[in-house]
């Protein structure tokens, strides 16, 4: 399995703030301190707590333990966004069975997008795009056949991202999933 590569000199830009130098960071167990501050964060400044799905320290312990790949954009030393890919989910963390169609064609090559969050000061450069783009790069790289994710019916936001870098909503009616409601989205990587 390759690593997500460390990209300096990356410039995002924002109709409404200025041009902003960031770096991507592949990310390992040693800088889940750093993750779950820029968590925190989020989630305190998020007026829809219900749209945030929390991950837990043992859940980002897990994750790296089994190798999921994992990466940040930061701004100079500050890390600013997150997201990381669950590549061989196990029958409780795979998405497919909450697909509207038969989902048995793709147990087994799929992948969890299992979250994305990005500091609220940085929001409007793109960030949550690039990291779902990338993450679905990386998945076809190492030789998924689809990635799934999920994301709540009223955040439009992150749902125009998703459906940006192609994926298409799986069920017609939202699930109950990591303690709210959610809309499951597919990208399927054998189209």
């Amino acid at each position: 399995m390759s690593d997500i590569k460390n990209q300096s000199g990356l410039t995002l830009h924002s109709k409404t703030k200025p041009s902003l130098d960031a770096e991507l960071k592949n990310c390992d167990i040693k800088d889940i301190d750093m993750i779950l501050a820029l968590q925190d964060r989020v989630h305190s400044e998020m007026k829809q707590k219900e749209w945030f799905a929390y991950t837990s320290r043992a859940e980002l312990e897990s994750a790296f333990e089994c190798g999921s790949p994992a990466v940040a954009v930061m701004s100079g030393e500050k890390m600013i966004a997150f997201a990381y890919l669950i590549l061989n989910p196990d029958s409780t963390q795979s998405l497919c069975k909450f697909a509207d169609f038969e989902y048995s064609p793709y147990l087994g090559g799929d992948c969890v997008l299992d979250t994305v969050f990005v500091d609220p000061d940085f929001v409007g450069y793109g960030i949550q795009s690039l990291l779902i783009g990338i993450l679905k790069s990386f998945a076809i790289e190492n030789g998924k056949t689809s990635v799934w994710a999920t994301v709540h019916p009223e955040n439009i936001f992150s749902s125009r991202n998703f459906v940006k870098n192609g994926f298409a909503k799986a069920n017609s009616e939202p699930v109950e999933k990591y303690g709210g409601i959610r809309d499951v989205y597919y990208f399927d990587l054998c189209r």
